[in-house]
């Protein structure tokens, strides 16, 4: 199913964009409420990763950061102890990460960039649909796993 934008992205730590994308965490703790529901893309920011996420789990060295890793669905915010607990379902990862800025908050991609998986050339993208075709080679990619 492609997903068509405007859609809207959150910036996460390294270590927790690669475990929602991954499945691995399905809930996103944070202070604020949010309201917004559907497909959410999941960038990973520039800082240094942790080795390890809060149950344990170790995290792959040399995440990648400044991309947008995949997509998952913002289902529900549910009041926690200590704030709100975003709930991810559906999470779907991208087979090459999209070179974007991050933003803070809920923010809208633009001057997204994707690498064909034959010849690495960069190419803007403008929707995230499968599959997409190399402009330079012809090759067409697959955009999510």
């Amino acid at each position: 199913m492609p997903i068509t934008m405007p859609i809207r992205a959150v910036t996460l730590s390294p270590h927790c964009a690669w475990a929602i994308v991954t499945g691995h965490k399905p809930e996103e703790h944070r202070l604020r409420r949010i309201h917004h529901r559907g497909a959410l893309l999941i960038h990973a920011g520039c800082k240094a990763p942790d080795p390890f996420l809060a149950d344990g789990t170790p995290v792959p060295p040399n995440l990648p950061r400044g991309v947008i890793l995949g997509v998952a669905e913002l289902m529900d915010c549910v009041e926690r102890e200590r704030g709100f607990a975003w709930i991810m379902t559906n999470p779907r990862r991208f087979v090459s990460p999209i070179t974007c800025p991050g933003n803070l908050g809920l923010w809208v991609p633009r001057e997204m960039t994707v690498s064909c998986a034959r010849c690495y050339a960069a190419q803007p993208v403008d929707a995230l649909t499968e599959p997409f075709t190399c402009q330079r080679c012809g090759r067409t990619n697959s955009a999510v796993l």
